[in-house]
């Protein structure tokens, strides 16, 4: 099935929008849950996420993720897909981190954008992670 994009509803909330995109979910139900049932307090729409909520989330939802790598080491540019669906962390011009999606044709759907894109529009890549549904999910 395609994924649907989701755009982020607020400044810091590109972890959402990802989460609402592998999980098949919305915006709203992933920020409601995140809300409601996230161990710590936490202002989701003032702070945002971070890969430890993300995780949390996607075990929740039947899903794992491995990264592929950690910095700027890596042999092919852009990194080709490895997984049905994927969590990159991209470093935005202003320097700051930005979660967007990558499904596993290569195409990059970005919370902030409406186009689809390539993970070479960005020069620096923190990580790419691939999410599989686990078996039993």
């Amino acid at each position: 099935q395609a994924m649907i994009h989701v755009r982020q509803a607020n400044p810091n909330g590109c972890g959402i929008a990802a989460l609402a995109m592998v999980c098949d979910l919305t915006y709203d139900e992933v920020f409601a849950e995140l809300s409601s049932d996230w161990p710590q307090d936490r202002d989701f729409a003032e702070s945002g996420t971070h890969d430890s909520i993300l995780e949390w989330f996607l075990a929740r939802h039947g899903y794992v993720w491995r990264q592929l790598f950690v910095g700027w080491q890596m042999d092919e540019w852009p990194p080709a897909p490895f997984a049905p669906r994927h969590i990159a962390m991209v470093n935005q011009p202003s320097g700051n981190t930005h979660y967007v999606v990558m499904t596993e044709d290569g195409t990059v759907l970005d919370p902030l954008a409406d186009e689809p894109t390539t993970l070479d529009q960005w020069q620096k890549i923190s990580n790419v992670r691939g999410v599989w549904k686990e078996p039993n999910g």
